[in-house]
């Protein structure tokens, strides 16, 4: 019922519920937290990013990793020291996200940060880190 809510206040192009649905991205239903990401990304508030971003602190690994999709597609640079705050996650999957983030962000800042998960024990994680840092320009980007 919650996700129908925000599929169909996100097809009436009810921008006023954009607080409402930050708040569902924390909700304990997957869908209810997919459905009001897609809403959010859909009136591409960026605005609400520093909202959204505070999400990162959650302790369901799902949310965190639903927060960064978000504000990656939001194009929320301004969160991209938040993002790499989780470069060092205990979730593969959450460390994997925010690189993915950080590259698509363009977020060359976070270069030598990212060059660390090389030594990472989650493959999927050290091959984000190099496809990273080869777009941000090779090896030259964390010297």
């Amino acid at each position: 019922m919650r996700r129908r809510a925000a599929e169909v206040l996100g097809k009436l192009g009810a921008k006023d519920s954009i607080p409402e649905m930050v708040k569902r991205l924390a909700d304990n239903d997957a869908g209810v937290r997919w459905q009001a990401a897609e809403t959010i990304v859909h009136f591409k508030d960026e605005a609400s990013a520093p909202s959204i971003a505070t999400l990162l602190l959650e302790k369901n690994p799902l949310v965190r990793r639903k927060v960064i999709w978000t504000l990656q597609e939001l194009k929320a640079k301004t969160c991209a020291p938040k993002i790499a705050r989780l470069l060092v996650d205990p979730d593969a999957c959450v460390r994997r996200d925010a690189t993915s983030a950080l590259e698509e962000l363009g977020a060359k800042e976070f270069a030598p940060e990212i060059a660390k998960l090389f030594s990472d024990p989650d493959s999927h994680v050290r091959e984000g880190a190099a496809r990273a840092l080869m777009k941000f320009g090779g090896k030259a980007s964390v010297e």
